[in-house]
């Protein structure tokens, strides 16, 4: 669209010579730019994600994600990574708790991580934190505990991978 001061023939002509497929003169009116803005198909990407609703990955509660988040994709996506950014750390702090057999910091280590999983549609996850942070000094079966927090570090790894995934999956959505 051309915007000029010119309402001459000449300059409209002029301007749908060199690419312009519309022509218009200042001053203009809002609806008169909404007017020549109609003409053509304009979608832009914002638009197009209010349109599109994103689903998230199946290995995650997505029932849980799509309460959570309520369509802020922006939101989920800054989480996810913030998720990944900080997990490792804050699991090796947790087995270095356990390996110290400290049970009652491995206890609040485990409820202080515990929502970071079910930010990202970790849910089983986050349970398997609640049975953790209720541990306290007089542990019976310390095999029980190897086996649990074993079965716990397998799936974090395993499904780690699946939020790295969705990270790249959401930002190819919102970009």
């Amino acid at each position: 669209v051309a915007l000029t001061a010119s309402a001459l023939v000449d300059e409209k002509e002029r301007a749908l010579a060199v690419g312009m497929n519309y022509h218009m003169t200042k001053p203009f009116t809002p609806e008169q730019l909404a007017s020549a803005l109609s003409h053509f198909e304009l979608v832009h990407q914002e638009e197009k994600n209010e349109t599109e609703e994103f689903s998230f990955a199946e290995e995650l509660n997505a029932e849980y994600l799509n309460e959570f988040y309520q369509g802020d994709i922006e939101r989920a996506e800054m989480m996810f990574q913030i998720f990944l950014r900080v997990m490792d750390k804050e699991i090796a702090e947790l087995t270095r708790l356990k390996e110290e057999e400290n049970w009652v910091s491995f206890g609040s280590q485990a409820h202080k991580i515990k929502p970071n999983f079910s930010m990202v549609g970790l849910t089983e996850i986050s349970e398997m934190m609640k049975e953790f942070e209720t541990l306290n000094s007089h542990i019976d079966n310390r095999q029980s505990i190897d086996e649990k927090f074993n079965k716990f570090r397998t799936k974090f790894e395993r499904e780690k991978k699946i939020v790295k995934d969705e990270v790249e999956r959401l930002s190819k959505f919102i970009h």
